[in-house]
């Protein structure tokens, strides 16, 4: 893992960033720019003798301890890349004296060598004093006893140490939050306690919590609502504190060490007798922040340690006990999920679970042996606590991985099985994780699967080795160092300026309606409340959510689409999935008896969405009802003229329709007589209920594999149910067939419809009408008439249908009080009537479809008159006159009238210095059509004040108001035509 990008590196007289340290350690392309005042204050040419010389020779005149080599430790390349880094920084910030020889050295032994052969002994003097003698053997240039001195002075080592451990830790919180935001998602794990650590903590904790957060902003994944294992939540919780204090911790360490590579005035300079450890030199700023430091990573390995340990057993009792034998052959088009991928992490089974085990034991064994060894080297204990705790997120890593490769190939059997069912060619598959969990998880995955190259060995691995291999390979990768390659890439998921870069977005399903769109919406209610009352109906409205209790059962198969809520007391609530069981609560809980209502209101559904048909999970519903003891059929009759009168006020936009109508004692008799047992009639009609969405051959199909019917009643019940078209045809059908009377519930339902189809003659109904037996409504509640109308063009599904319930009501109270109605699908005909719109700009501007409604705009000239501005809004607001007031004062009066027309406001009042000396204003109209000049006037005329109300309401009545142009303009069919 290398960072292939070239670094370019600034090395001045006041020093450098601390990040510029963990970069050179780990980056092998680096290049070097020195500032030319170094150069001066540096020594020419060394003095003395240039040629090859022996070591001792070359600081004989300087006395040196002996040292015993066995007492150091070899640096890796991260560690020594950084200390000669430190060294050269150092000795350029305090150049005076100092050999450039000796500075260009350690520069070119970055660049030129990836593996440099260091040691570092428990004194910092010692370690120096090894490197000098490395520089001397490999150039054979002399170091004189002054020079000794200098160069061996300092703490350097300990600086480049603590500075590479900060760049190091910076990189390892990050990967644990990515960690454990996956860990998170990987068992559905519910998100509530973050928002409380946030609304309870801050600095460090209360940011690492918003983190955590925001990769899992966008998830999907379905949750529990309750906590299963509160011993893991706590865990968690403990984990994420300390990644908080953690964070402050490398803050205030990185806060001291900034001034040892800043200026050279801090360190104090050993002469001979004076130790160069920590604990000689006066370094007090920095010990105690590093004892911290240290604290702070050794209680987040114990933490993780314990998160591990209570995670093993949750993700043993979900391994899968079979291999998930996944085949990428099936001759199927798979979107949404790279499956090839997901094959390349092997699965989780018993054998890799127990390897985790036995990792945890080993570490517990190494962290005795730490613990009995340690010694005044703190920086290597730091190193160690560093490494350890990364060992461990990289278990945790591969296991989640592992855990969410597992669902994903569950996902796609149970997908591919049913498209082979339904006799489909592609299936689109989601893996509901978070798309920053997606980017983190793809990161890791293209690090393992790119450099391992026993990749194929391990896809059908089922023995401990592929998963020792994938955890050890990224521990490699990771370790050392190497985790700080990437900073980068974990700071883009991480950091939550993407939401700066993403605009922020609805929840799936959702929509925001803007004003244009919404003076469409509103004359489309208009409209329809309209056709409601000359029904004599009243309008309610209820709560949307319900007691969850209410809406549970009532729904057949769509229960599973209700949206739970979950109250903060205890109370089980769900969000309305209709309006109609809201309604049989209502009359119930009122104690009526006899209601005709309707209502115009919100509902919820966890449906798939597809918003090109009008097909939301947030959507509104006009239902009308009438509920009580009428004459037989006249109250069904009457829903079906009044669906059939608002289906025609728009058939300018939505075109010709037909209602589908069918009776739900004749659907139930049906399917007795071809065999389909009771116990498998509701869902049998659910299947049904597909085919206006799917082939007989794929309902069938379902009915046979999935519901157990036999061939021979499966192809009975599609002969019956091919039975549609003008009523009086169908119903002669029906009679006809010996088969079909015979039944009793079948009898009673043909003459409830033969009556129905007499009274639709006498209301001028039955042309849209089309009597059909596969039409069957899914929801569990209707007893009588089930009806839907659809477009006889167009693919935008049902635009309204209903039909009778009779036992719904008494399902909340003692008393059946039988009860029809229908619901309009008004997002349907409104996004037809807005996709119309959209073809036509010239009309939609011209016509005047707008969101504002104002008839006057009331302009001034000059920047004194705001008051006046103000009483004429005041005067037009009083006596309802539609008015506003230009928004910037000392605009061009130009500027105003262009506003006026970009706001589609028909009429200007226009006030100025003059007109306040004459007591009057001048109103104008401006033209409207946007492919004019906005800023033509069409008439002008000057009005005194006092009869400007009375002159403002002849305008209005003789042009009309921008609300009642506006209606005219959706009502009138020839705009389209």
């Amino acid at each position: 893992m290398e960072l292939n990008e070239p670094q370019r590196i600034f090395i001045g007289v006041d020093g450098i960033s601390t990040s510029y340290i963990p970069l050179v350690a780990t980056n092998l392309n680096c290049d070097f720019v020195i500032d030319p005042q170094i150069k001066t204050l540096c020594l020419g040419e060394l003095t003395g003798n240039t040629g090859e010389i022996e070591t001792n020779e070359a600081i004989s005149q300087w006395e040196i301890p002996d040292f015993d080599i066995s007492l150091s430790r070899e640096l890796n390349s991260f560690e020594a890349r950084a200390l000669l880094f430190v060294r050269g920084v150092t000795l350029a910030m305090n150049s005076k004296g100092v050999s450039y020889k000796f500075i260009d050295w350690l520069l070119k032994i970055i660049k030129e060598s990836d593996q440099i052969s260091l040691r570092q002994f428990n004194n910092d003097y010692f370690t120096l004093v090894y490197l000098l003698k490395m520089y001397i053997s490999m150039t054979g240039n002399f170091v004189s006893p002054s020079e000794g001195v200098l160069y061996t002075s300092g703490f350097i080592p300990k600086i480049s140490q603590i500075t590479l451990s900060i760049g190091i830790l910076l990189a390892l919180k990050k990967y644990a939050q990515c960690v454990l935001a996956l860990i998170i998602e990987s068992l559905a794990i519910p998100t509530n306690f973050l928002v409380h650590i946030i609304s309870v903590s801050a600095g460090g904790v209360a940011e690492t919590a918003r983190n955590i957060k925001w990769l899992l902003e966008d998830s999907k994944i379905e949750r529990n609502t309750c906590v299963e294992n509160y011993e893991l939540l706590i865990c968690l919780s403990n984990v994420l504190c300390y990644l908080g204090s953690l964070k402050e911790d490398i803050e205030n360490m990185d806060c001291c060490i900034k001034g040892y590579l800043t200026k050279n005035s801090n360190i104090k300079v050993s002469t001979k007798g004076i130790g160069n450890s920590l604990y000689d030199i006066e370094i007090t700023p920095i010990f105690p922040q590093l004892s911290k430091l240290i604290l702070s990573i050794s209680n987040l390995k114990s933490t993780l340690h314990e998160l591990i340990e209570i995670l093993i057993p949750k993700f043993e009792a979900e391994v899968f006990t079979k291999k998930l034998d996944v085949s990428i052959s099936s001759g199927i088009r798979i979107e949404g999920i790279d499956i090839e991928k997901v094959l390349k992490i092997p699965q989780t089974t018993i054998e890799s679970i127990k390897y985790i085990k036995e990792c945890m034991k080993l570490m517990k064994t190494q962290k005795l042996a730490v613990s009995e060894t340690r010694n005044e080297e703190e920086t290597f204990t730091l190193f160690l606590l560093t490494s350890e705790s990364l060992k461990i997120l990289c278990l945790l890593n591969v296991l989640s991985l592992q855990r969410l490769g597992d669902i994903n190939r569950m996902q796609y059997i149970i997908a591919i099985e049913k498209a082979l069912l339904k006799g489909k060619i592609s299936v689109k598959i989601s893996t509901h994780e978070s798309r920053n969990i997606h980017q983190f998880r793809e990161l890791i995955t293209n690090i393992l699967v790119d450099n391992l190259d026993s990749v194929g060995n391990l896809l059908d691995n089922s023995e401990p080795s592929g998963i020792r291999n994938y955890c050890e390979y990224l521990f490699d990768s990771l370790n050392n160092g190497g985790i700080y390659n990437l900073l980068n890439s974990l700071t883009k998921i991480i950091t939550t300026q993407n939401q700066v870069q993403r605009k922020p977005k609805v929840p799936k399903g959702t929509q925001d309606i803007p004003p244009q769109k919404m003076a469409i919406r509103n004359v489309v209610f208009d409209t329809i409340r309209s056709i409601f009352r000359s029904h004599g109906t009243v309008e309610i409205d209820t709560p949307i959510f319900e007691l969850r209790d209410t809406l549970i059962g009532k729904y057949g198969e769509d229960s599973k689409l209700i949206y739970d809520l979950k109250d903060q007391g205890g109370e089980q609530l769900s969000l309305r999935y209709d309006l109609t069981v809201p309604l049989a609560r209502y009359i119930a809980s009122a104690g009526l008896e006899n209601l005709k209502r309707f209502q115009i209101g919100k509902v919820y559904r966890r449906d798939e969405p597809q918003m090109s048909r009008g097909r939301y999970r947030e959507f509104y519903q006009c239902d009308l009802d009438i509920c009580g003891i009428y004459e037989a059929m006249t109250t069904d009759v009457e829903i079906l003229k009044i669906a059939t009168d608002i289906l025609n006020a728009f058939s300018p936009w939505i075109g010709s329709f037909i209602i589908k109508i069918n009776h739900r004692s004749l659907l139930d008799g049906l399917l007795i007589v071809c065999g389909v047992p009771k116990a498998k009639i509701r869902t049998i009609c659910s299947s049904i209920d597909k085919l206006d969405k799917e082939s007989w051959e794929s309902v069938k199909k379902e009915m046979v594999t999935l519901k157990g019917l036999s061939e021979e009643v499966a192809d009975k019940i599609g002969n019956y149910i091919k039975f549609s078209g003008a009523p009086d045809e169908v119903l002669k059908k029906v009679k006809q067939c010996e088969e079909l009377m015979n039944n009793e519930d079948i009898k009673l339902a043909i003459s409830d419809m033969a009556l129905l189809f007499s009274y639709t003659d006498a209301v001028g109904c039955t042309e849209h009408l089309s009597f059909d037996l596969s039409l069957a409504r899914g929801l569990d509640y209707y007893t009588g008439i089930i009806y839907e109308a659809v477009l006889t063009s167009g693919n935008v599904g049902s635009i309204a249908a209903g039909g009778r319930y009779d036992n719904l009501i008494g399902m909340f109270s003692q008393k059946n009080i039988p009860a029809v109605g229908f619901s309009v699908g008004v997002e349907r005909i409104m996004n037809i009537i807005e996709k119309k719109l959209e073809t036509n700009p010239r009309q939609l501007s011209n016509k005047i479809i707008r969101g504002n409604f104002t008839d006057f705009l009331i302009c001034t000239i000059g920047d004194t008159l705001v008051t006046h501005k103000l009483k004429l809004a005041s005067m037009l607001w009083t006596n309802g006159i539609s008015a506003e007031i230009s928004p910037s004062s000392n605009a061009k009066l130009r500027k105003q009238l262009e506003y006026a027309a970009s706001k589609q406001i028909p009429f200007c009042i226009i006030v100025g210095e003059d007109e306040v000396k004459r007591n009057t204003v001048q109103i104008r109209q401006v033209s409207l059509d946007t492919h004019t000049d906005k800023s033509q006037v069409r008439i002008s005329e000057e009005v005194s004040l006092n009869s400007l109300i009375s002159r403002v309401k002849d305008i209005i009545s003789k042009y009309g108001s921008s609300y009642d142009n506006s209606y005219a303009s959706i009502s009138n069919q020839d705009i389209f035509g």
